[in-house]
């Protein structure tokens, strides 16, 4: 805490240019909660071990959680349900969540509420 350095947020807007200060005020809030949480795990933890929770391949992917996200607003669901959406879609096509994240992420691949499917689209 205070000017230890714990990780790496990074944050993105659509247009270039500084954050507002709200914006800014948001990030620190959102960074100083992250923050907690991290070194609250690693406080649970046995000495000289990784916590459980970040022990997990999934859970340090950025490209997951950005996939996730995609797939939330695509689908209109809570990120939790969004993630489950991208596992269920990699099980069922026999490919890693990593594999479909990237696709996602790159826009080759939109999940999709419709019984039909989910869709494959061109990159731009």
């Amino acid at each position: 805490m205070g000017r230890s350095k714990v990780g790496v947020l990074t944050l993105y807007q659509d247009f270039a240019g500084d954050l507002t200060a709200d914006q800014h005020d948001d990030s620190m809030a959102l960074a100083d909660i992250l923050a907690r949480t991290i070194l609250g795990m690693q406080a649970a933890a046995p000495p000289g071990m990784v916590p459980l929770e970040m022990n997990e391949p999934l859970a340090y992917r950025a490209e997951v959680h950005q996939a996730s996200g995609m797939v939330a607003v695509q689908l209109q669901v809570p990120p939790a349900e969004a993630l489950a959406a991208l596992r269920a879609h990699a099980f069922a096509c026999n490919q890693s969540v990593t594999t479909v994240a990237a696709d996602i992420v790159a826009r080759r691949l939109r999940l999709s509420n419709d019984p039909a499917g989910d869709t494959k689209e061109a990159v731009l």
